[in-house]
């Protein structure tokens, strides 16, 4: 039998060695290696099988096996999501049938602090709080799950991910404040922002807002409170303004005469009220909200309301303070146009309409068949 081979061997490789060596390069070159020839069919098969099970070893173990990890991860960072769906459409369902009382039925008197029963309103004003908050919590625990989740894809992108995106948007950007602020006061002082370009203005809009709270921080006073301060601090304050303003314009300094009979106008156009909660901010808020669940498929379960009114109301951390007030007092019989607060919830009611409209989208079946048609009023109602 060695004999044969070893004849077999000296032969040049004809067709078969060719089809071989097509079908399994790993295989043929092996048997080159051991000096083996490919015209024998008994050879020809035995190398061919054992080629075969080595790339189908190669397969299943390499690429198989990495393709089943990139599912696995898809699937576990899905199937968190799918766990959150449910009280995350839940929470929004809650803050649209809210808003819906104040942009649609026009049922907002609950926000004044003043409006009896006090006891009544104080309780809806806190309740709107809490759906609020809830959804911060669902959010903040589905963002923890995914994060911590052994197997977790960083470029995985929850379905609704834009509309979580708006309703935090909504809660914490600012810029808006900043620029009107600025051209407010400039009208005042005759000062023409009309030709600037946007980015331009922005960027003076955030300058501006430092040293707005500078000058009157220079003075004893938080610019909240620009309207009441003495009027000779409120002078210096407002020269030193003027004075930066009309510079980065490059306009003429403001005149004594004109600063001074401006002076309670320009003071009073500072002065805006606003609720920013930022995104930091909002996690801390979240945190609050979420406790360990140990009988749910999630990791967290939200907090009651009897334990977020303790919360609310004994609380000296500065994002819970902010975020108490933040409802407090918001007139929509006669809008102040310096109440940014008025602006801020209507952002927030946008958002989380947009939000149960994707859900509708997205999900099947759909939780909020029952508020679908109510969110496509409200995002109507608070373009």
């Amino acid at each position: 039998m060695i004999e044969v081979i070893l004849a077999t061997a000296a032969r040049p490789a004809t067709v078969p060695a060719a089809v071989a060596a097509a079908v399994n390069p790993i295989a043929v070159s092996a048997a080159a290696a051991t000096g083996l020839s490919l015209d024998n069919p008994t050879i020809l098969s035995a190398v061919i099988g054992a080629g075969t099970a080595v790339v189908v070893m190669l397969l299943r173990d390499g690429v198989f096996a990495w393709i089943k990890t990139l599912w696995v991860r898809k699937q576990s960072d899905a199937e968190i999501y799918r766990q959150y769906l449910g009280p995350l459409a839940e929470a929004c369902a809650k803050i649209v049938w809210r808003n819906k009382e104040i942009f649609i039925d026009h049922r907002h008197a609950f926000l004044n602090t003043a409006t009896l029963p006090r006891d009544y309103n104080e309780y809806k004003r806190k309740s709107t709080l809490y759906r609020i908050a809830t959804l911060l919590g669902w959010i903040r625990g589905m963002d923890i799950e995914l994060s911590s989740l052994a197997a977790h894809n960083p470029g995985y992108t929850p379905p609704i991910a834009a509309q979580i995106s708006a309703f935090r948007n909504a809660l914490a950007e600012g810029p808006v404040v900043e620029r009107d602020r600025l051209v407010q006061v400039c009208g005042v002082w005759g000062f023409d922002t009309t030709a600037m370009d946007e980015k331009k203005l922005a960027r003076l809009a955030a300058r501006f807002e430092v040293k707005s709270h500078g000058a009157f921080g220079d003075e004893g006073s938080a610019l909240r409170d620009a309207a009441k301060l003495e009027r000779d601090k409120k002078l210096r304050a407002l020269r030193a303004l003027a004075d930066f303003t009309a510079g980065e314009l490059g306009l003429a300094a403001l005149d004594n005469s004109t600063l001074e009979a401006t002076l309670d106008d320009a003071a009073a156009s500072l002065v805006y009220r606003e609720a920013l909660i930022y995104r930091e901010w909002q996690d801390a808020i979240g945190d609050a909200m979420i406790e360990r669940d140990r009988d749910s498929p999630r990791r967290f379960r939200i907090i009651g309301f009897a334990e977020f009114s303790k919360l609310i109301g004994s609380s000296k951390q500065p994002w819970m303070k902010v975020f108490g007030g933040s409802l407090d007092d918001i007139d929509f019989e006669q809008p102040n146009p310096q109440d940014f607060r008025a602006h801020q919830l209507r952002k927030v009611a946008n958002a989380a309409a947009a939000m149960v409209i994707a859900i509708d989208k997205k999900a099947s079946p759909s939780p909020v068949k029952n508020v679908l048609g109510t969110a496509r009023k409200l995002l109507a109602a608070t373009k």
